[in-house]
């Protein structure tokens, strides 16, 4: 969510005016965000909470390849 440049709502945002049909995995070690809920309203795919072992996101890519 927090990366130089830009923030993590403004990537995803950026990501999906290049694709409409990108499927985005966010990942922070931040708790509930208000940027994050916006995001899960506009099409977000998943989140994952940091830390996280490897195993974890391996699973949620797995789901989303495939829809």
């Amino acid at each position: 969510m927090n990366m130089p440049k830009m923030n993590g709502l403004q990537c995803f945002r950026e990501l999906k005016a290049i694709n409409a049909d990108v499927k985005v995995i966010v990942s922070s070690g931040y708790g509930d965000n208000n940027d994050r809920q916006i995001m899960q309203k506009e099409g977000l795919c998943a989140f994952v909470q940091k830390p996280y072992r490897a195993a974890d996101l391996a699973k949620k890519i797995k789901v989303l390849t495939a829809i």
